[in-house]
């Protein structure tokens, strides 16, 4: 077996330390071995190193031209981190570059929009795509995420519904139909599609995820726990179940097992406002008052760098 494979092999048993150093010691030798420079970025994405995964993917676009698999990547984990206006030129560059996959890539334009609060551009963007591919499933979630976010409720539901008609073993649909229902308050529909997804598709770890956050939603705690150990059974590199299991046994009054479950979502996930409010929770349940201290104001800090990009996107003065 050679080195290239040798980490792959790696990346499979998510031993991302030893295949850090695999990819490292493959570019050493081949610095124009694009696979192994892709496959770095990778590592430093799964590990939670935001500047070295954008710089080493910006080296694979800039070494390959053409590269517009990577620039797609970067830009939709650009937009994850609200680096909005980095990601919108990115996307724009794929669509003057590849007219021939444009549908994709309006469809993420939309979603970049909608996280820049510019919705009524992000539902053009998905109509745009939904013309070029009137069957794509990704054009279906990402008009239904404009107009949820626009308060044209029932109008988002029958996207979803649609998307669903025309796709009906699509689990994307699904998760976003029964996460919509949640966020209504509409808990006994959220179940319903959360268990029709487990039927769907057992592999897939966001249904017992979201059964889960819904139990405990409900202030069921011990149903919750064992949906939530099977999302993590089936993807153990999610962050959520392991934020839900976290929240979880603060909420039993064991802090101490609560600590390790989000940090590791942090690790994993990155920095989600979210997850600090509930490290913060948790540090405070286990009297270590600094550290909750320490984490809220990560909390708060997080909120005000999404606020200031977006202003930025929204083409605002810096805060």
């Amino acid at each position: 077996m050679g080195l290239f494979d040798d980490g792959l092999k790696a990346h499979t048993d998510h031993d991302m330390e030893r295949a850090e150093t695999i990819w490292l010691q493959v570019l050493d030798r081949e610095p124009d071995n694009h696979a192994a420079r892709y496959n770095l970025g990778l590592v430093y994405k799964l590990t939670g190193r935001e500047e070295e995964t954008v710089r080493t993917w910006r080296e694979v676009i800039d070494r390959r031209g053409d590269d517009n698999r990577t620039r797609l990547l970067l830009a939709s984990y650009l937009r994850d981190h609200n680096r909005l206006t980095e990601a919108e030129q990115l996307y724009h560059e794929v669509l003057q570059a590849d007219p021939d996959t444009a549908h994709a890539t309006y469809y993420k334009l939309s979603y970049t929009y909608s996280a820049g609060e510019r919705h009524d551009l992000a539902e053009a963007a998905a109509r745009r795509a939904l013309d070029l591919k009137p069957d794509d499933p990704e054009a279906y979630l990402a008009l239904g995420s404009a107009l949820n976010h626009l308060g044209r409720h029932d109008e988002a539901e029958a996207t979803y519904q649609a998307g669903l008609e025309r796709n009906p073993e699509n689990a994307r649909l699904l998760i976003d139909l029964g996460d919509f229902y949640f966020l209504r308050k509409r808990y006994d529909e959220a179940e319903q599609i959360a268990h029709r997804g487990e039927k769907l598709d057992p592999k897939e770890a966001f249904f017992p995820n979201n059964l889960g956050e819904l139990h405990l939603e409900r202030g069921d705690l011990d149903k919750a726990e064992a949906p939530l150990l099977r999302a993590l059974k089936l993807r153990p590199l999610l962050d959520y179940p392991h934020f839900h299991l976290g929240r979880l046994h603060t909420l039993r009054g064991q802090p101490d097992e609560a600590i390790p479950h989000i940090l590791r979502a942090i690790e994993l996930g990155g920095r989600k406002p979210m997850f600090y409010e509930a490290l913060s929770d948790a540090y405070r349940a286990a009297g270590r008052h600094r550290e909750a201290d320490d984490a809220w104001l990560t909390h708060e800090q997080i909120g005000y760098d999404a606020l200031d990009h977006k202003r930025r996107f929204l083409g605002l003065p810096d805060l």
